[in-house]
């Protein structure tokens, strides 16, 4: 029984869901119109059969309102996807209605444009239709303006029809009504029949004219602007050619001076002259009248245009016997002018060949100089640079000629001898190819071969120069003189110079003596002889040329007559330089009083000696010295008792190490009355007066320079700057 009821409870509570749920899926469907109703329903079958659910009715109850929410929001999205679309519809129906009257519009503006274009279509048609009755030249002229004005106001007025239904036809087609309507649907249907009285009123108004007539007016007002505008060309044709007619005519008429409608002979010749200035020959009127007489009495006026076509047939004849005379003068003319051109030619190329032999004269020169740079003395190697530079600088002239002549060829040259000038001028500068870069390499090697001659001068003169000092202190030393004795007896008592005569004197004695001393010498037999013999003078004299050569190398600046007492003092001086510390003394004894030390570099002046000084392990060589920095006296050693040397001597040559000047002063800066003089780095100057130091810390010497640009300048040099810097340093 109590399961019986069990059954029977839940078949009821089954039976109450399932009423409710199928209000439920109703709802699934449910639209907004019929929302209202399908709520009523569904609380309906919760009140009949919520509470019969039993157990279910929690989940029953949330599945019922669950259902109710989605069916509302879903009722809320259909009203609004409603809206919007009703939305969208207005904002169609109003742009239909802008694109109607803006298309109405257009139309309107292009009928318009069009009915300007039909009326100026017209207007040249009319004016066509008058110009043809025009007689005159005058009306014909005016005629013709006329044509042309009103075929560019049709044109224009064409071009912008076209234009503006080109770029506006897009705006003009109406929208397609049927479609838009389907669109709209049932709206645009309501709309329409609100509107449909609006429209009753605007029966009266005229339609709107369509795009398709309009465009087929346009092709037709195009069509008939081509017609009128062919029309007006061959209208304009006849009316000139009409107008060229009566021009033919009045002067037909102008020279037909008897009125028989022909021209005579005198007449034709009037009509050559008066038109074209031309003389008829009787020869050719003859022909004309023959061609165009006919057998009447002259030339009628149909065959006046004959008649001007033989004139200038005539005067074609008589142009061109003159073009030929004119030819015949043109090509005699280019001929004279091409031989002379030839000529000039020639010249050029003549001056070529000799600038090419000179610079192979010049090239063989600096070769010849190349191979025997080493055997060449400095002299002889400075004349053959001087002689090759001569060459050099008449090639370079014949180049400089060969060029100007060539160039010249280029002047006022007549055009048709143009493209053959050229290539005669290929050959011209072909032949000259070569020649600046040949130069070059020579003018190059110049400046090297006279550095070279000059310094093996510069060397050999050193040479010389030491040979003539050791012959003046044997000479002073064999004849016990001191230097100004020495100087008087090579000068003579009354000459305050030693003149080249009385040096080359000189030098000859000295080579006489030298002969017969060694000649005694080697004659002696007895011990004293052979003693005395070692205090015979024994070096030669220099020979005649070789003095001629040193003479102006010994000469300062200033001695012209010959070589003065001071540069004699200063050859005959002997200057050594401290190469090992050493002690200068008091006395020739080593062991008397010290006077100071003298340190590696410095120089002094031998005043006594050499002379040796007996001592228990050697003897001392030591001579007596002034040092040229302070001028103090005294004895030093020159050789140790085991051959140590502590003095070497100086020739006094120095060499720029560092590019400075040569001032008048031994102080810098103030007012000179020479300039400054230049020296560059690897010029030589010989010491005329031992470096000194200035207050400022410079050490500067008097000196001569011997080699550069600046050779022979006498002057003050700095050797040392007060930083430490060398601008001179001692060659050995």
């Amino acid at each position: 029984m109590k399961r019986m009821e069990q059954q029977k409870q839940r078949t009821e509570e089954a039976r109450a869901m399932g009423s409710i749920m199928k209000v439920v899926r109703k709802l699934k469907m449910v639209m907004p119109e019929t929302l209202e109703e399908a709520e009523i329903e569904l609380n309906t079958a919760l009140e009949e059969d919520l509470e019969k659910c039993g157990a279910l009715k929690p989940r029953v109850e949330a599945d019922a309102l669950t259902g109710l929410t989605e069916a509302k929001e879903r009722c809320e999205q259909v009203l609004e996807k409603r809206k919007k679309e009703e939305e969208a519809k207005a904002e169609m129906i109003k742009k239909r209605k802008e694109a109607e009257a803006k298309a109405t519009e257009l139309l309107n503006d292009l009928q318009s444009h069009i009915q300007c274009a039909e009326v100026a279509v017209d207007r040249l048609e009319e004016v066509q239709g008058s110009a043809e009755t025009a007689d005159t030249p005058g009306k014909i002229t005016k005629a013709l303006e006329a044509m042309e004005q009103a075929k560019n106001e049709a044109l224009e007025e064409l071009k912008v029809s076209k234009e503006f239904l080109q770029t506006k036809r897009a705006s003009m087609i109406l929208p397609a009504m049927q479609a838009l309507s389907g669109m709209l649907g049932a709206a645009k249907k309501a709309e329409d029949d609100a509107e449909e009285k609006k429209d009753e009123k605007k029966k009266d108004e005229p339609a709107p004219p369509s795009l398709k007539d309009l465009a087929t007016r346009l092709q037709t007002v195009d069509a008939r602007c081509l017609k009128a505008k062919a029309q007006e060309t061959l209208l304009a044709t006849k009316m000139k050619a009409k107008v060229k007619l009566n021009a033919i005519t009045s002067i037909f008429t102008k020279y037909d001076k008897d009125k028989d409608s022909v021209l005579s002979s005198k007449e034709v010749k009037a009509y050559a002259k008066g038109e074209f200035n031309f003389v008829l020959q009787p020869k050719s009127v003859e022909s004309i009248m023959a061609k165009l007489g006919g057998g009447q009495a002259g030339v009628p006026k149909e065959k006046f245009q004959a008649l001007k076509i033989q004139v200038g047939l005539a005067r074609d004849v008589a142009r061109n016997d003159d073009l030929r005379g004119e030819r015949l003068k043109r090509e005699e003319t280019v001929l004279k002018s091409k031989a002379d051109l030839k000529e000039r030619i020639d010249k050029a190329m003549h001056a070529g060949v000799a600038a090419k032999t000179c610079i192979s004269k010049v090239e063989e020169s600096s070769k010849a100089i190349q191979k025997v740079i080493k055997e060449l003395g400095g002299p002889d190697m400075l004349k053959k640079v001087d002689v090759v530079e001569a060459e050099l600088k008449a090639a370079k002239e014949q180049i400089s000629l060969a060029i100007k002549q060539a160039d010249s060829l280029q002047e006022d040259v007549d055009p048709e001898l143009k493209v053959w000038l050229e290539n005669e001028l290929k050959k011209v500068i072909q032949h000259m190819a070569g020649f600046d870069s040949r130069i070059a390499r020579v003018a190059e090697l110049l400046p090297r071969f006279r550095n070279k001659g000059r310094t093996k001068d510069f060397e050999e003169l050193q040479v010389l120069e030491s040979k003539a000092r050791a012959i003046f202190r044997e000479f002073m030393r064999v004849k016990v003189f001191d230097a100004e004795a020495a100087f008087k007896s090579i000068a003579g008592k009354k000459d305050e110079v030693i003149t080249e005569d009385r040096l080359v004197e000189f030098f000859e004695a000295r080579t006489e003596e030298a002969q017969a001393a060694k000649q005694k010498a080697e004659e002696a037999s007895d011990e004293e002889t052979i003693k005395k013999s070692k205090t015979f003078p024994k070096l030669p004299g220099l020979s005649d040329a070789q003095t001629t050569r040193l003479m102006p190398h010994l000469l300062d600046e200033g001695d012209k007559d010959g070589i003065t007492k001071e540069t004699f003092n200063r050859l005959t001086w002997v200057y050594m330089k401290v190469i090992k510390a050493l002690v200068m003394t008091e006395d020739l004894d080593i062991r008397k009083e010290s006077l100071r030390k003298l340190e590696v570099g410095e120089v002094v002046h031998i005043i006594e000696g050499p002379t040796n000084m007996p001592d228990d392990k050697g003897d001392l060589e030591r001579v007596k010295a002034s040092a040229v920095s302070d001028s103090l006296e005294g004895w030093i050693t020159v050789k140790g008792n085991k051959g140590t040397a502590y003095l070497e001597e100086v020739n006094g040559l120095y060499k720029v190490a560092k590019e400075t000047i040569l001032t008048e002063k031994f102080e810098l800066g103030g007012k000179t009355d020479k300039d400054d003089v230049k020296l560059r780095v690897g010029d030589c100057v010989q010491v005329r007066e031992w470096p000194r130091k200035l207050p400022s810390g410079l050490v500067r010497m008097k000196c001569k320079v011997k080699t550069g640009v600046q050779v022979n300048s006498l002057g003050w040099v700095t050797v040392m700057g007060n930083s430490g810097a060398v601008f001179l340093e001692p060659v050995s």
